[in-house]
């Protein structure tokens, strides 16, 4: 079931005898990470510096990536990844608005996206 921790305990058998209790691990299935949070934007010429509070994984796993989208109101898109918690998105046209969107990867999956707006000067 998605977001319950479970233990998983491994032993080994050969048809005659079993070994003791080999590896014992506790893992949350399907928990994917929280969603980035206080997205800001800081414009400085047709780049945005898009950052955010990073994201942290139900199931301890490490954040792997970050993938970032800004897709504007007449079908541009740009994109970038990253393993830090900023991300510059250059190319950007003056006048476009813009939605840009964040979400965190782990070995889990993606989390929800984080979204915000804003306008290119």
């Amino acid at each position: 079931m998605n977001g319950r921790q479970y233990v998983v305990t491994a032993t080994v058998s050969n048809g005659f005898a079993s070994s003791p209790r080999v590896v014992s691990t506790a893992f949350v299935v399907g928990a994917v990470p929280t969603v980035p949070t206080l997205l800001r934007v800081a414009l400085v010429g047709d780049t945005a510096a898009i950052s955010w509070r990073a994201s942290s994984s139900p199931a301890g796993e490490p954040i792997h990536r970050y993938i970032v989208q800004a897709r504007d109101n007449r079908g541009g898109r740009r994109e970038c990844a990253t393993r830090l918690d900023s991300c510059p998105i250059g190319g950007l046209v003056k006048g476009h608005r813009y939605m840009v969107s964040v979400s965190a990867i782990d070995a889990s999956g993606a989390s929800p996206l984080a979204r915000i707006q804003f306008i290119a000067s």
